[in-house]
């Protein structure tokens, strides 16, 4: 491949990331600013009912509420996270679009939940999702990229070939 291929591939493929990031990022921060600016705090609002209401409610720890008032150790979690999602596209995004879209996502996702334990401290959500009386942990448009994004990583490590080292055949004489 030639270098002006490369860096054409190279720049399409930051592009990708970056756009996945700045678009799932824009997307989280837009959608809490509103849920919080429009819901009422005390109300439910049935979107399909049955399965999907919109309710705001913050998040002091992590999923599922585990690591109550251990902010500062999520922020510099989600720094060195983010460096290590940012050094993996970097080294291996040039190999599938669809592995940099889900890092793109994955960035995306912890940069909007970053954003808010550093403006709000704490994580803000609106999505509570449920069956009948079973209800999933409220959550927000970051927290769904960051589950699709790390899904789309584990679909590209099961569904990628593989390089396989080339077996040496004893030479015979």
């Amino acid at each position: 491949m030639s270098a002006g291929v490369e860096r054409r591939e190279g720049a399409a493929t930051a592009l990708i990331f970056m756009s996945a990031a700045g678009v799932t990022l824009f997307a989280d921060l837009l959608t809490k600013h509103l849920a919080f600016k429009y819901l009422d705090p005390a109300a439910v609002l049935p979107i399909i009912p049955g399965c999907l209401n919109l309710r705001v409610s913050v998040n002091r720890g992590a999923v599922f509420g585990i690591g109550q008032g251990m902010g500062l150790f999520f922020v510099l979690f989600t720094v060195v996270a983010a460096a290590g999602i940012i050094w993996a596209a970097c080294a291996y995004g040039r190999s599938s679009r669809f592995l940099t879209i889900g890092l793109g996502l994955l960035l995306g996702g912890a940069l909007g939940n970053l954003w808010d334990r550093l403006v709000h401290g704490c994580v803000r959500d609106f999505i509570d999702a449920y069956v009948g009386r079973y209800h999933w942990p409220t959550f927000n448009i970051g927290d769904a990229a960051i589950c699709a994004g790390a899904a789309i990583i584990v679909l590209h490590a099961f569904l990628s070939p593989r390089e396989r080292p080339e077996k040496k055949v004893p030479h015979r004489e």
